[in-house]
């Protein structure tokens, strides 16, 4: 959102104060994101440069703007938590080879592309949706060749964004990364589905009956999103899970308030099966001096928490003897 705000006001010349406060929003929001820093550093330099080439009154704001981006990327790529972050990933996932990451880059980059099969799907409507409704004889239609470049990028693009993970960590990039990583591979891939759709219009229409549908395809592709895997899939998937989830963590509350003040309490473990990924990532664990236990346990003012696998021969408490 910073870093968005920063950006509107560079685009809106006029009075200095906005070019000032878009200099600090940039610099907050490099500190609060490496992956904002990122983008910022790789954008900024760019629209800079064109800026000073156009001889724009704001390049002197842009050129300032993108310096703190690339300061603010350097920081926060060197904050101690990522360094101990760093050094916990190289422990865990030795690096690999320069040849054995470029080899591995490109199946590492095209995994991420392929995650789901909403976008393309979501590509596949645009691309129609641009057929259907252009003009007859619209100007400016792009060449044939666009598209399949577009296309074809897509896949380089994903490979070089990864390939410093891979050489780093033998690994693809973690899951906040990589969706920066689908971003600008699914970018152009869009890109390519909209000027493909420009390029048909000009020599292919629709039949009448489909172009009649063509309101009715954003509403399909809404649909397509929620039914496909991915982040909307999941969640749709959860929705009947919600009421055994909820009865779950009321009991686990009740447990928690009932409980001694200062005693050592063992709660049952969330179901693997019936609890909703999209609310809930991991549990408690069962060793009590885990981060997470102790929090547990000072809230509630318990002395640790833990959470235990039920044995189904134990008989309960209230079981007669």
């Amino acid at each position: 959102g910073l870093a968005a705000w920063g950006l509107t006001l560079l685009l809106r010349p006029g009075r200095p104060w906005r070019g000032a406060t878009s200099l600090v929003l940039i610099a907050c929001a490099a500190g609060g994101s490496e992956l904002v820093a990122a983008a910022d550093a790789a954008l900024l330099p760019l629209l800079a440069a064109a800026a000073w080439r156009r001889r724009s009154p704001q390049r002197w704001w842009w050129m300032a703007a993108a310096v703190i981006a690339v300061a603010g990327l350097l920081l926060s790529a060197n904050a101690p938590g990522n360094a101990v972050r760093q050094a916990a990933l190289a422990a865990e996932h030795p690096p690999a080879g320069f040849l054995a990451a470029l080899a591995a880059a490109p199946a590492s980059g095209w995994g991420v592309l392929t995650y789901g099969w909403t976008a393309a799907g979501l590509c596949a409507v645009a691309m129609l949706v641009s057929a259907a409704t252009a003009p007859d004889g619209a100007a400016h239609r792009p060449p044939g060749w666009l598209a399949p470049l577009l296309l074809l990028a897509a896949i380089p693009i994903t490979a070089g964004l990864q390939f410093p993970v891979v050489l780093t960590t033998g690994g693809g990039a973690p899951p906040r990364a990589a969706n920066l990583v689908w971003l600008a591979g699914w970018a152009c891939l869009a890109a390519a589905a909209v000027t493909g759709g420009g390029w048909l219009a000009g020599r292919w229409r629709l039949p009448a009956a489909l172009t009649r549908l063509t309101p009715a395809l954003p509403a399909a592709a809404t649909l397509l999103a929620f039914l496909a895997p991915g982040s909307l899939g999941r969640a749709t998937a959860d929705l009947p899970l919600l009421p055994g989830h909820a009865a779950a963590i009321a009991d686990r509350r009740e447990r928690l308030e009932r409980a001694a003040p200062g005693s050592d309490l063992d709660v049952p473990i969330l179901d693997p099966v019936r609890t909703p990924r999209s609310c809930l990532v991991y549990d408690l664990t069962a060793w009590r001096e885990d981060w997470s236990n102790r929090a547990c346990a000072a809230w509630y003012g318990l002395r640790s928490v833990r959470i235990i696998v039920p044995d189904p021969h134990r008989r309960p408490d209230h079981a007669p003897r």
